[in-house]
C-alpha cells in the first residue's frame, strides 16, 4: 500500500500540472478508481478536460474493502471500477455485495463499471444498483473514457433531480391529503352539531346520530351516489343534470332528509379521497361541494313545489 500511496501522490502532482490554465472553465471532479492496475492520471485528466472536468482529487485501490472504507471516510464524486485488466479479480458475488453496501449506506455516488467484454450478469448487476456499465477494450487508456465518466455523472445528476422532484410531489400530495382530512373532519363536526341540537331530548342519540344518518341509505343508492360523485369530479355538472335529478327524486321518495344526504355525501367523499391517485384532493373537495350544492338546490325546489 506504500507503493500505491506514492503512485497516488505522484499522480496528484501530474493532475494539478495538466489542468493549469483551464481551472476557471472546468468543473471539479473527485474520482476514486478500483481495479487491478493504477490508472494513468495524466491521460485520464486530459480525456476529462475535453468534457469540462478537472481532476481535483484522485485515489486508486485494488481491494474492495479498502475502497469501501475510502468511500465512507471521504467525499468522492465518481467511482470507476475497471474489470478490463483482470476479469476474475472480483467474483460476481463480491461485486454484488460491494455495490449493495454502497447503496444501502445511502451513498449517491456515480458509479461506472468498465469491462473488456460484455457480461449479461454484470450488466444486470450494475443496473440493479443504479450504476453505469460499458464495454471498452483499452481500459484506462481508452480514448472514450472521459466521455463515459461524463455520461455517468450526467445520468446521476438526472437521477438525483428526479428523486428530488418525486420527494417534492410526495410531500405535496401528503399535504393535500391532510388538508382534505381536516376539511372532511370539519364538515362531519358541523353535521354532528346539527344532529345533536335536534336530539337534545335524547342524550344517548347524539353520540350515534351521525352513524345512524349515514346508514340510512341502502347499498344501491349509496353506490349510485358515489359513482355519480366520481363522474362529477371528472366532468363537472354540465352532463350530469339527469343523474342528479334521478338521485334527488330517489332520495326524496325514500323520505330521506338533507342531514341523511350530507352524512352519505361525506362518507362517499372520504372513500374517494382515500383512494386518490393522480387526482388532486383539493379538486375533489371543490367538485364534491359543488355537487352537494346542486343537489340541495334540487331538493329545495321539490320541497317548495310540494309546499305550494
Amino acid at each position: 500500500m506504500d507503493l500505491q500511496a506514492a503512485d497516488s501522490d505522484r499522480s496528484n502532482s501530474r493532475v494539478g500540472d495538466s489542468s493549469q490554465g483551464d481551472q476557471g472553465l472546468l468543473r471539479p471532479l473527485r474520482l476514486l478508481a478500483l481495479g487491478a492496475n493504477v490508472p494513468d492520471w495524466e491521460f485520464l485528466s486530459q480525456r476529462l478536460s475535453r468534457q469540462q472536468w478537472e481532476l481535483k482529487e484522485v485515489s486508486w485501490n485494488s481491494d474492495l474493502f479498502q475502497t469501501l472504507q475510502s468511500l465512507r471516510s471521504q467525499h468522492w464524486d465518481c467511482l470507476v471500477i475497471s474489470l478490463c485488466d483482470s476479469d476474475e479479480q472480483y467474483s460476481h458475488r463480491e461485486l454484488a455485495a460491494f455495490l449493495s453496501a454502497i447503496r444501502e449506506s445511502g451513498m449517491s455516488i456515480s458509479i461506472l463499471g468498465l469491462a473488456s467484454s460484455l457480461d449479461v450478469e454484470l450488466v444486470e448487476m450494475f443496473q440493479e444498483y443504479q450504476c453505469d456499465f460499458h464495454e471498452i477494450h483499452s481500459g484506462w487508456f481508452s480514448p472514450v473514457i472521459g466521455v463515459l465518466v461524463n455520461r455517468t455523472m450526467q445520468l446521476q445528476a438526472i437521477s438525483q433531480a428526479h428523486q428530488k422532484l418525486q420527494s417534492i410531489e410526495q410531500q405535496r400530495q401528503s399535504r393535500e391529503q391532510e388538508e382534505a382530512e381536516v376539511i372532511l373532519a370539519q364538515q362531519r363536526n358541523l353535521l354532528q352539531q346539527i344532529l345533536k341540537e335536534q336530539s337534545k331530548s335524547d342524550q344517548s342519540a347524539s353520540s350515534t346520530a351521525l352513524e345512524n344518518a349515514s346508514s340510512g341509505f341502502d347499498a344501491i343508492i349509496v353506490s349510485q351516489y358515489e359513482q355519480t360523485l366520481r363522474s362529477f369530479v371528472v366532468m363537472g355538472s354540465g352532463r350530469l343534470e339527469n343523474e342528479l335529478s334521478q338521485l334527488v327524486n330517489g332520495m326524496q321518495s325514500r323520505g330521506k332528509t338533507p342531514h341523511d344526504l350530507l352524512a352519505m355525501h361525506l362518507n362517499c367523499v372520504q372513500n374517494i379521497v382515500e383512494g386518490l391517485s393522480h387526482r388532486s384532493s383539493r379538486h375533489v373537495l371543490q367538485r364534491s361541494d359543488q355537487m352537494l350544492l346542486d343537489i340541495m338546490v334540487h331538493l329545495a325546489e321539490i320541497y317548495r313545489s310540494d309546499a305550494a
